[in-house]
């Protein structure tokens, strides 16, 4: 019966079965009760990955960083580098100062898929103190400032202009002449007392000078990623500011975490996180092929620790990659710009290209040619540091895909496999092995 009714339809019919002369119904006294019953619903059916940042967001393992934050007129950086939980830092100072009626948040970040995590588990907090209009991307806003300076007559769009970065900052400049000889508008009503600013690492000069120059009276809390910057040019500097510098991770098991370290240290990467006070276990698996029947046990196996399809996160390289034929058609694909309109559902694991997973993880992670991907990218002189980005993605399981090909990156992968025997598995076709 339970398949024929969604839970609201059911208390619906529970209530119907209490008789006034016999008891108090609490379903039709109470109007705040079926709103608590429903809230509480949706926060226990919702994703693993969202459920655990709910219940850290809730303890006080948080509240050491956030002591250190000074009030009153006082810009802060969070330094650290991924998966340092920096921000979920953010998310509960924002919630703790939208609880007074007097303040007024604005939460920007670059990553739509992240936004989309922040207000989904923002609304699971039954004091609505955070509503959708407290949240924007960082270049939404910026446009949104463009255009009613009339500089733009539409937004700019990454998939649509020719050189989105070049496009920007030149609109971008003329919007700080505009601003920096008062001739601008607050523009935003009401006026956001704080401005709270993930990523900020990718935030210009530019950038800050038109927000403090607009809101002088605003104060303004960043979280800064060491060495996970996406711009190639323009990227701002965030010295001379009250910082909070946090080490440990908060994402990763500490297997992963450990795994993670070694691929870091083979590479002679200036990265490294404190693992000492990671949840224990996890496990690492690399293949060198992907199908339905590797997709479908992965799966079931991350549904034995309560977690939905959800929980899996999928990261490629290309917009056409050999292992995504035979599951294409049941996974939400974030590659697609029109698809991110709406949120992923329960039921749906996600796709990003690895240019997009900043700040998303998940309970298991599958980077699909990860190898071939960065092997690329190095032969264009991009940082081997990035590399690092999808790695860390990974609460409890990471998979890794091969290409097959042998290159600097995949030796590397199986040079640090043979460091940890007990808990990273090299599976080729038919076989499996532990290092």
């Amino acid at each position: 019966m339970c398949a024929s009714f969604n839970f609201e339809q059911l208390l619906d019919i529970v209530a119907t079965r209490f008789l006034p002369r016999d008891m108090h119904d609490p379903l039709k006294s109470d109007s705040n009760t079926r709103d608590r019953l429903l809230h509480a619903f949706h926060l226990t059916t919702a994703p693993a990955i969202l459920r655990s940042k709910f219940e850290l967001l809730c303890s006080e393992s948080l509240d050491p960083y956030l002591n250190c934050i000074t009030p009153q007129n006082c810009d802060t950086a969070i330094k650290g580098r991924a998966g340092t939980g920096k921000t979920l830092l953010l998310i509960k100072e924002a919630i703790n100062i939208a609880n007074d009626p007097d303040n007024e948040v604005l939460f920007l970040t670059y990553n739509h898929s992240l936004l989309a995590d922040i207000k989904r588990l923002t609304s699971y907090f039954s004091s609505g103190s955070l509503t959708d209009d407290n949240f924007k991307t960082i270049d939404s806003f910026f446009q949104s400032l463009m255009q009613r300076h009339h500089i733009i007559s539409s937004p700019i769009r990454p998939d649509s202009s020719s050189d989105y970065e070049a496009e920007y900052y030149d609109a971008l400049s003329r919007l700080h002449e505009i601003v920096i000889s008062d001739e601008a508008d607050s523009l935003i009503s009401p006026t956001p007392t704080h401005f709270i600013i993930d990523e900020a690492q990718d935030i210009s000069n530019i950038e800050r000078e038109i927000i403090f120059s607009l809101y002088p009276a605003s104060e303004m809390l960043a979280a800064v990623g060491i060495d996970q910057p996406m711009r190639k040019s323009n990227i701002g500097t965030w010295e001379n500011i009250h910082t909070i510098n946090v080490k440990s991770c908060r994402r990763m098991f500490s297997n992963v975490a450990l795994f993670v370290n070694e691929v870091a240290a083979i590479l002679k990467c200036d990265w490294h996180v404190d693992c000492s006070k990671a949840f224990p276990g996890g496990k690492v698996l690399l293949l060198d092929r992907y199908d339905r029947d590797i997709h479908d046990d992965l799966l079931r196996q991350q549904r034995k620790h309560g977690c939905d399809d959800y929980d899996m996160l999928l990261l490629t390289g290309s917009q056409h990659n050999q292992y995504l034929s035979d599951i294409i058609n049941n996974i939400y694909d974030g590659r697609i710009t029109e698809n991110r309109k709406k949120p992923p559902a329960d039921n749906q694991p996600r796709l990003y290209h690895y240019q997009s997973c900043r700040g998303i993880e998940g309970w298991t992670v599958v980077c699909l040619g990860l190898d071939a991907y960065y092997e690329e990218m190095m032969s264009k002189n991009d940082k081997v540091i990035k590399m690092m980005m999808p790695l860390t993605r990974a609460i409890d399981t990471l998979v890794i895909v091969l290409s097959g090909k042998d290159n600097h990156v995949s030796q590397t992968l199986l040079s640090a496999a043979e460091s940890f025997p007990d808990f990273v598995t090299i599976s080729r076709h038919d076989s499996s092995t532990k290092c």
